[in-house]
């Protein structure tokens, strides 16, 4: 899991989540927080599936843990 820090935090991953959540009508004062709840899915999710191997892949399921997130 520990090779997985960078590619989740990678700039790329949260602009990724930023337009995610903004498309969802998240408010950007919430932003910070949505950011910090995929993160925080996502590793959990890395405790039972491997994480994606490169920055495309991460970005791509940030971004749907993202959307996921925005609608509950």
């Amino acid at each position: 899991m520990n090779k997985a820090i960078p590619l989740l935090t990678d700039p790329a991953v949260t602009g990724a989540i930023h337009g995610a959540l903004i498309a969802r009508g998240f408010r950007k004062q919430d932003l910070q927080d949505g950011v910090q709840e995929v993160y925080l899915k996502a590793l959990r999710l890395f405790q039972r599936a491997a994480p994606p191997p490169d920055l495309e892949r991460m970005k791509a399921l940030c971004a749907k843990i993202a959307r996921d997130h925005a609608i509950d």
